[in-house]
C-alpha cells in the first residue's frame, strides 16, 4: 500500500510577484553577465524561478567599475532590445553604489541617484571597513530623502 497521497507536491510560485533589484544582469559592465547571450540566460532563468520582474543594478565602483548613469543606461537599453522578445517584466534599472569617498563626494555635490524604486538606493560597503562611512552616508542620503537598502548584509560580521 502506497502513501503517496500524503506527500503530494504541491506545485508552489515561490517568487510570486517580486521584483528582482539586486542583481548584475545588464552586459559586460560589471562582474556579472559578460554579454548580452549571458544575459539572456539569465533572463531565462528568472523565468524558471517564477520572478515577476526585474530592475536591473550594476556597480557603481570608481576603482572597479566606473560606469556611470550614461553606461548603464546604454547598457541598459542594449539589453532591453533584445530581452523585449521574452515578455518579461524589465521595469528599468539602479545601481548599486559601493559607499566610499567617492560616493560621499558625489552626495555632497548632490548629484542624482540611480534607484531602484522611487528613492531608495542600493548600497554595499567594504568587507574590512567600518561603519562611519555607512553612518556618514546614511545620514546624507536621509537629508536628501533617500532611503538605503544595504546588499549583502550578511557579508558584514562587524555589523
Amino acid at each position: 500500500m502506497s502513501f503517496n497521497f500524503f506527500f503530494k507536491k504541491k506545485e508552489q510560485n515561490l517568487f510570486r510577484d517580486l521584483v528582482d533589484f539586486h542583481n548584475h544582469i545588464l552586459p559586460a559592465i560589471d562582474d556579472g553577465s559578460k554579454s548580452v547571450a549571458q544575459s539572456l540566460k539569465m533572463l531565462n532563468l528568472f523565468m524558471d524561478l517564477g520572478i515577476q520582474s526585474l530592475i536591473a543594478s550594476p556597480h557603481i565602483y570608481r576603482d572597479l567599475y566606473p560606469n556611470t548613469p550614461n553606461s548603464i543606461a546604454k547598457s541598459f537599453e542594449t539589453f532591453k532590445e533584445k530581452a523585449n522578445h521574452y515578455k518579461f517584466p524589465v521595469k528599468g534599472y539602479g545601481a548599486e553604489y559601493l559607499v566610499d569617498e567617492f560616493f560621499l563626494e558625489n552626495l555632497k555635490k548632490n548629484i542624482p541617484l540611480l534607484c531602484c524604486f522611487e528613492r531608495n538606493v542600493l548600497v554595499e560597503i567594504p568587507f574590512f571597513s567600518t561603519t562611519k562611512l555607512l553612518e556618514q552616508a546614511h545620514f546624507t542620503m536621509q537629508n536628501m530623502e533617500y532611503t538605503a537598502i544595504l546588499a549583502h548584509p550578511e557579508r558584514y560580521a562587524y555589523l
